[in-house]
């Protein structure tokens, strides 16, 4: 999983890490990796970081993709906040994935500089 992209175009982005300039943080690596190919492929990885996992029941990966195809929404829940920035990559991956999917959030709190805007629902769909 490449968190830092040298090349960066921000005329004609290629990569959520136009973002942030280069680096891609990897919450939203992880978000782009689940919708591409599911959680199989990512279980390792996930089990290398710290703290506890839980994914969903295991099933055929088809079968997942074919019903998340069918609900078109992920709902993403970032305990401890999120940045602007954060926000703006998943809104690129929306585009990226062309209306495909919206995502959701339910998150506590925005950080802005150096300051917490304390929300308690933020759901929004970016089409």
């Amino acid at each position: 999983m490449n968190l830092i992209k040298v090349d960066v175009n921000i005329n004609d982005p290629d990569d959520a890490s136009y973002v942030f300039g280069g680096f891609c943080p990897i919450t939203i690596r992880l978000i782009e990796a689940m919708v591409k190919t599911g959680w199989n492929p990512i279980r390792e990885l996930i089990k290398k970081l710290p703290g506890e996992y839980e994914y969903p029941v295991d099933r055929d990966e088809k079968t997942m993709l074919s019903e998340r195809a069918k609900k078109n929404f992920i709902l993403l829940i970032f305990i401890g906040g999120i940045t602007y920035n954060e926000i703006a990559a998943i809104r690129y991956l929306n585009k990226t994935f062309k209306g495909k999917i919206n995502f959701f959030f339910q998150i506590y709190f925005i950080y802005f500089y150096n300051k917490r805007i304390q929300i308690y629902n933020y759901y929004n769909t970016y089409y």
